[in-house]
């Protein structure tokens, strides 16, 4: 595996490093953040802030200095002139993209700055996106299954990922009188939320342990409860956004039935805070969780993904996760003992402080490939063709039949 171990260089250059990225309250840029918070002990750091999702300027911490807002444009769709003159006025030598699905933006900036080196972190692809990861110089992938796909790229790196282990860590728990089992429904659906509420509710587990949800989107929009019936059955929902450390204080056990997920951060941060983790038995969760401060679910099913990302999503198993989360309620000695090895392992193995010296070496020491001219402008060309057909398509599906046909014969007369 390709684990790149250089070594800080004493006069290393004052490298301009340029991040963009989503930035505010969630997983994404947490991780942007992280890299910032690890590049800028070395090297002075740009925030460029995309739109596609929402922005953090009323969010505490999220709205520094070195922060530029880009126009709030749809998806990860970029305005390539604002970026430019943001590439140009603080001289940028190295441009980190996080997360970035569409393409012509990382290909304008490789044709206008040929001698920028251009970095992705490895998260969201689908099959046919693949080939597109030639066009950056360096690839980083925090988790095995992303460099099993990308390794036969020349400057791919495994990087394993952590967390802040000084600030997320275990404090006085929330007094209860049974085991308490957290779980971050965060933004999405894909959490496994609605497994872990069937799951809860179809036993005797409400008499016997707690619930809560912590979701930064409106729960009860999505799940056909009222919280009379929740708090019944020792269920707490809790609707807002919480910056870090969270809120993993009020739990014993973190559980994360996750059917898809690019990284698994809140895994990291909940083992950090010592509490053992309930996840899927799926890359990247089981990458890292382990039996002795841990339980994996069986996977029951797998599925692909709406919008064909490469992963399937991985459906875990009702009797399976049950079976987790009552091992902890009848082993309160195994419970302890387990909250002390989550933390023992998050001191030895996920203290992403450690990754500064490989990070920062190699940020300065990978090359700029040379990719040929001809070979950008094709693919850029490719790109804007293949983005008329789907907005014309769009605009024919929102047509009555038969002006629909009519265009159709008019498509079909010309292709004769």
């Amino acid at each position: 595996m390709h684990i790149f171990r250089g070594k800080i260089e004493e006069r290393r250059k004052a490298l301009n490093v340029g991040i963009v990225t989503t930035w505010f309250e969630r997983g994404g840029a947490i991780v942007s953040r992280a890299y910032r918070d690890l590049l800028s002990k070395q090297f002075r750091v740009f925030i460029y802030a995309r739109g596609g999702e929402r922005y953090g300027q009323k969010e505490e911490g999220w709205n520094g200095s070195e922060v530029t807002w880009g126009k709030s444009l749809f998806g990860t769709n970029i305005d390539a002139y604002h970026l430019a003159r943001w590439i140009e006025r603080n001289q940028i030598d190295v441009l980190f993209f996080n997360e970035q699905h569409q393409i012509l933006p990382v290909l304008f900036v490789r044709k206008r700055f040929p001698r920028v080196k251009l970095g992705c972190y490895v998260d969201f692809y689908t099959e046919s996106t693949v080939p597109d990861f030639e066009f950056y110089d360096f690839l980083l992938c925090n988790t095995k299954r992303h460099y099993s796909v990308f390794s036969s790229h020349p400057q791919c790196f495994y990087v394993p990922w952590g967390t802040d282990v000084e600030l997320f860590r275990p404090s006085q728990p929330v007094a209860s009188r049974m085991p308490t089992f957290f779980h971050s429904m965060g933004m999405s659906l894909r959490k496994g939320t609605g497994l872990l509420l069937e799951t809860f509710f179809r036993g005797d587990l409400p008499r016997e342990s707690r619930l809560i949800i912590h979701s930064q989107v409106d729960f009860f929009r999505y799940f056909d409860y009222s919280r009379e019936f929740l708090s019944q059955r020792n269920v707490e929902v809790i609707h807002k956004t919480v910056p870090a450390p969270g809120l993993y204080h009020m739990g014993d056990v973190y559980v994360y039935p996750t059917t898809l997920d690019g990284l698994g951060l809140t895994v990291f941060e909940a083992l950090a805070c010592g509490l053992p983790v309930i996840c899927t038995d799926e890359a990247p969760m089981n990458e890292i969780v382990r039996s002795d401060f841990g339980r994996l679910v069986e996977v029951a099913r797998r599925f692909s993904r709406y919008d064909g990302f490469y992963w399937p999503k991985a459906l875990g198993d009702n009797d399976s996760l049950e079976e987790a989360m009552w091992f902890y309620i009848r082993n309160p000695s195994t419970l302890e003992k387990q909250k002390r090895n989550a933390r023992e392992f998050a001191l030895q193995n996920l203290d992403w402080k450690q990754a500064g010296e490989q990070v920062c070496s190699l940020f300065s020491e990978v090359s700029v490939r040379d990719v040929p001219l001809g070979q950008i402008e094709r693919r850029i060309r490719k790109e804007k063709e293949e983005l008329r057909k789907r907005a014309s398509l769009a605009f024919l599906n929102l047509l009555p039949p038969w002006l629909q046909g009519f265009f159709g014969n008019l498509y079909r007369r010309g292709r004769t």
